[in-house]
């Protein structure tokens, strides 16, 4: 539900009842949840609370002075923008997160040691270092020559298992 307003006459009480009617139905996605985009769904909730709050402040009947009504209804169309803007960031958060699901399943993490091993073989890089043009090919696969700088990293990467091995069938993207 947006945020409530005042308004100084019956027809712009009325019009407002209608616009907060519409809203109701206006929700986080059916398919959110808390694991998938906590920041998202955290910073929904937090203005969710807002709206909560700045609701039980409101003028019993909704009517008020204009010195009152004014600053209320520009601190409910604020909170109803915030509202909105949340929404359409859980709603893309979920569309990546309903996509990246239907193409398979999430790959596991590494294993911290081959992740430390990675990152240890990458800090030895030169600062700089870009892969030669062309590749180097041996018949149809690409070879890194020991005396290459990435080779420590190309050793640590080639050592490890796929964590999915045997990876199930499944589509993937693209």
């Amino acid at each position: 539900m947006g945020a409530a307003r005042i308004s100084n006459t019956g027809l712009a009480m009325l019009l407002a009842l209608i616009a907060v009617a519409f809203t109701v139905g206006v929700g986080p996605p059916a398919s959110a949840d808390g694991g998938a985009c906590p920041a998202q769904v955290a910073a929904l909730n937090e203005t969710l609370a807002k709206i909560d709050e700045h609701n039980s402040r409101g003028s019993p009947g909704g009517v008020g002075p204009p010195s009152v009504v004014g600053p209320y209804n520009r601190e409910a169309d604020q909170l109803d923008a915030e509202k909105a803007a949340e929404l359409g960031q859980l709603r893309a958060c979920m569309a990546v997160v309903d996509k990246l699901r239907a193409n398979g399943p999430p790959p596991k993490p590494l294993p911290r040691d081959a992740a430390e091993n990675i990152q240890s073989a990458k800090s030895r890089l030169p600062a700089g270092w870009a892969a030669p043009t062309p590749l180097p090919v041996l018949g149809t696969r690409i070879t890194v020559p020991p005396s290459s700088p990435i080779k420590p990293l190309w050793d640590v990467i080639n050592k490890l298992k796929s964590p999915e091995y045997p990876y199930p069938d499944v589509p993937l993207q693209g």
